[in-house]
């Protein structure tokens, strides 16, 4: 729980894992046939609290990507953490100026 949710109250935290589903091991070695980051400009937030993906590995990610970044003090459930950074971030990509 600490991992995904590190910063939500214990009981709205217990309440997501409860909802949370497994995923299936198969298909994470197939070849991806397309990848839309490569045809349009995309964003990578940084949540700079997340304790299942550190800064520095997010950071790596992104610049593989060629995201623009844009970052926030939120752990790794940032849509629940911080909605409204989402849609700031979300909004200002489609070219909304805010």
């Amino acid at each position: 729980m600490n991992l995904l949710f590190n910063d939500l109250p214990p009981d709205v935290a217990e309440s997501w894992l409860a909802k949370m589903q497994c995923q299936p091991a198969t298909g994470w070695a197939d070849v991806v046939e397309h990848a839309g980051w490569k045809d349009a400009p995309s964003v990578y937030l940084i949540c700079e609290n997340d304790n299942a993906m550190s800064v520095g590995l997010q950071e790596r990610v992104s610049a593989m990507a060629g995201c623009e970044i844009e970052r926030c003090g939120s752990g790794h459930m940032v849509i629940l953490t911080m909605p409204d950074k989402v849609v700031e971030v979300v909004r200002k990509a489609a070219g909304e100026v805010l």
